[in-house]
């Protein structure tokens, strides 16, 4: 809508106020067509130096034409209010909505690929460790507490999942920040860059002395609850023991310190990450007063423009995002590290695999025949020989020149009392162990050049307190042969005798909390 401007000229018009304001409003009907065809775009350039035409003789008075002179160059067309509003409305809204939809897509996303990144590394940590674990040679195993080696495959691959699920990802954000920042303030004033980036400096050095105190002391919080593990596991494993001797209150008591012990792990390594925190705000707030301090000095000797001196205050208090999310990425990073320290510790512990690729030794492909001991009278073959066999546990000498054999077929006894070796012969013959000195073969063929698990697919044994793993009794007695089918299962239980007992076992109860479920072949 134009406005126009009048400009009164002259002596007093004529009549009250009312008159007046009648006589221009009668003038700026007359006169409006003719303004509103000057001030359209098209014609707006011719009018720029042109008057208004003359108006018609006002009735009411006289004027002097002068009075409604109006310089139409302060005029401008404006195009309906409604219409431009409504679209402007519209297109803004269709711009947030969006922008809204992009964030949320591009956010859901970026937290899919992240979350699924941690995921995939915790499932290869773990699956590394279990197939390490359940290959490492028994002495290994033996001088080890199981609860701690559980604890190395849950609680320590967990904490390396959630340092690459949020602490690297806060790490890179802060540098990509923190760069930026640096390259806007070094552009706007050096000098002053320079001082904030030393007092940074200052600050960082000693938030890098407290980051090697919390990895050594998340390394102890994660020790302390591998022996709260390992502690639990061994309770839990001897209850009845437990039990029958009334040693309730010092398990508890003893499992008690153990849990006392990860608690003040714990605290340390909370105290230490809080000193880092007042640390990483002292530096920025330290390096936001003294810009201040010497960028007025600056600028107030006109070395330096006052809005550069703003730019450089925002910009250093800006600082705290980038160094908070630096800070707090790498306290988690000690942490995991303190963690994978033991995850690696544990992957290079001796296996079993590698005693056999140390030995150059070749497993045989899995479809290739079984030895058997039919014909081992023709060709001379024992079933198992020891020839003067020498084994020791360090330094307790057990077997000393043990030579005996066993035919293909029939029954061989060993009788000793306690600790005459007799279980060790067993570990012996399953390869748990080598011997120090002689030699062992298995239908006429020496333990050396052959794997363990070719050797183990040979013999079969029957642990004197059997375990029962968790599943169906199926499971359990299929265990070897995973595939048996169910003819040849049957007849191994009619075999074995054990009909009437699965037969009673199928009509009981299952309990599902014990190590194996009562359905004798159920799946």
């Amino acid at each position: 809508m134009s406005v126009i401007i009048l400009l009164r000229r002259g002596g007093q018009a004529p009549g009250s106020s009312v008159e007046h304001a009648l006589a221009i409003d009668a003038e700026l009907r007359a006169n409006g067509a003719a303004l509103l065809e000057e001030n359209r775009p098209e014609t707006q350039g011719r009018a720029n130096s042109k008057e208004l035409p003359k108006r018609r003789e006002s009735p009411r008075g006289e004027w002097d034409e002068s009075r409604l002179n109006c310089d139409v160059r302060h005029t401008q067309y404006v195009a309906p209010r409604d219409a431009v509003s409504g679209e402007t409305i519209v297109w803004s809204l269709a711009a947030l909505v969006g922008a809204y939809l992009l964030y949320a897509v591009t956010d859901t996303v970026g937290h899919y690929i992240l979350e699924r990144s941690g995921e995939s590394v915790l499932l290869s940590v773990r699956s590394r460790l279990a197939g390490h674990l359940l290959r490492l040679r028994i002495p290994t195993l033996e001088s080890l507490r199981v609860g701690d080696l559980i604890s190395r495959v849950t609680l320590d691959s967990t904490v390396v999942r959630n340092a690459v699920g949020s602490s690297l990802v806060q790490i890179l954000t802060g540098a990509i920040t923190l760069v930026g920042t640096i390259a806007v303030m070094i552009y706007i004033d050096w000098l002053l860059f320079s001082i904030v980036i030393l007092t940074v400096a200052v600050a960082a050095s000693a938030m890098l002395l407290v980051m090697t105190r919390i990895e050594k002391a998340s390394t102890q919080l994660q020790e302390s609850v591998g022996a709260l593990s390992a502690d639990i596991e061994r309770a839990l494993t001897g209850v009845r023991t437990v039990k029958v001797n009334n040693a309730e209150e010092r398990e508890h008591e003893h499992l008690t310190e153990l849990a006392g012990a990860a608690f003040a792990a714990g605290m340390r390594a909370a105290r230490l990450k809080a000193l880092g925190n007042p640390a990483m705000h002292l530096a920025v707030t330290g390096s936001f007063v003294v810009s201040l301090l010497v960028g007025g000095v600056r600028v107030a000797n006109h070395q330096m423009e006052l809005s550069g001196l703003v730019s450089m205050m925002l910009l250093a208090m800006n600082l705290l995002i980038p160094v908070s999310d630096l800070f707090n990425g790498s306290v988690g990073l000690q942490q995991a590290l303190g963690a994978l320290s033991r995850i690696e510790s544990t992957l290079e512990l001796p296996s079993e695999d590698n005693d056999d690729i140390r030995q150059n030794v070749i497993e045989p492909a899995a479809n290739s025949p079984r030895t058997t001991f039919h014909n081992s009278p023709e060709n001379g073959y024992l079933a198992l020989e020891f020839r003067n066999v020498h084994f020791s546990y360090d330094e307790r000498k057990i077997l000393n020149g043990v030579t005996f054999s066993v035919p293909p077929r029939g029954h061989v006894a060993l009788v000793g009392h306690s600790g005459a070796g007799k279980s060790t012969v067993f570990s012996l013959v399953s390869r748990f162990y080598n011997p120090n000195d002689g030699d062992i073969l298995l239908a006429g063929r020496s333990y050396i050049d052959r794997p363990r698990r070719a050797w183990r697919s040979e013999i079969s044994l029957l642990e004197q307190n059997a375990p029962l793993l968790f599943g169906s009794l199926r499971d359990n007695l299929t265990y070897r042969q995973p595939g048996l089918a169910e003819d040849d299962l049957q007849r191994a239980i009619e075999l074995a005798g054990a009909g009437r007992a699965c037969r009673r076992a199928a009509s009981r109860p299952r309990h599902p909390s014990r190590g194996a479920r009562c359905s004798p072949l159920g799946r």
